[in-house]
């Protein structure tokens, strides 16, 4: 599943080393900490698409994560999965 994943956005936007996996993790919430199997970097919508139709695929649960600031748990990957970092969509396509 990695390497279908290092096609659709590159292999520098696919991580799966421990510390960084460690890091999406946890939030500022009281929940326990779960580890994801990986992290995806899309730049484009039409990656965001393509990784959802491999996860579904795969039956692997994503879990979207943009600001990182979250105080109730909901980006924490409870399941495991895949998470779905989206903080490089940083320009306006269109107003």
């Amino acid at each position: 599943m990695k390497t279908k994943l290092e096609n659709i956005v590159g292999k520098e936007s696919v991580k799966d080393d421990p510390e960084i996996l460690r890091a999406y993790s946890w939030d500022q919430s009281f929940m326990e900490p779960k580890m994801p199997q990986g992290v995806v970097f899309p730049r484009k919508i039409e990656q965001i698409q393509e990784v959802v139709k491999v996860a579904n695929q795969k039956k692997v649960p994503i879990v979207p994560f943009s600001s990182g600031l979250n105080l109730r748990g909901a980006t924490i990957p409870d399941q495991g999965g895949i998470m779905l970092d989206m903080s490089k969509m940083n320009r306006v396509v269109e107003v």
